[in-house]
């Protein structure tokens, strides 16, 4: 069962849909800074005609592209960690850490160093390495 699924997602036949679904999308959706992300979502949504008056438009985009916004910073964070071994349980910390950070106007620095607040949950805060 497993190796058929893995052949089927392998199938040029996928490789066909996947590329005739980026085909008929609307030019906005080439241009879009999430598209990596959504991938032009489902075709069932895709009714709506864009502001340039391209049929086709996703009727979920604008929901889309504030959900991928908001993640993309924890994302970030999430990567950062596991890229350098730290536990996954500091993620929540220090993304709520950011936000009080944004919400109190300590955008760009911290109050420790010249550095960007990233240093800071490096240098400051405490984080815990996986051994």
């Amino acid at each position: 069962m497993k190796k058929e699924i893995i052949g089927l997602a392998a199938s040029d036949r996928q490789y066909r849909f996947e590329q005739d679904k980026l085909d008929i999308l609307p030019q906005m959706c080439h241009e879009c800074d999430v598209l990596f992300a959504c991938h032009g979502e489902c075709h069932k949504n895709h009714f709506l005609i864009t502001s340039t008056g391209e049929s086709g438009m996703n009727y979920l985009c604008e929901d889309w592209k504030a959900f991928f916004h908001r993640i993309n910073f924890p994302m970030k964070i999430i990567v950062w960690l596991t890229c350098n071994r730290y536990l996954g349980s500091d993620a929540m910390r220090i993304i709520k850490l950011n936000e009080n950070l944004l919400s109190n106007g300590h955008n760009d620095s911290c109050h420790r160093s010249n550095d960007r607040k990233f240093k800071f949950w490096q240098g400051h805060g405490k984080i815990n390495r996986k051994r």
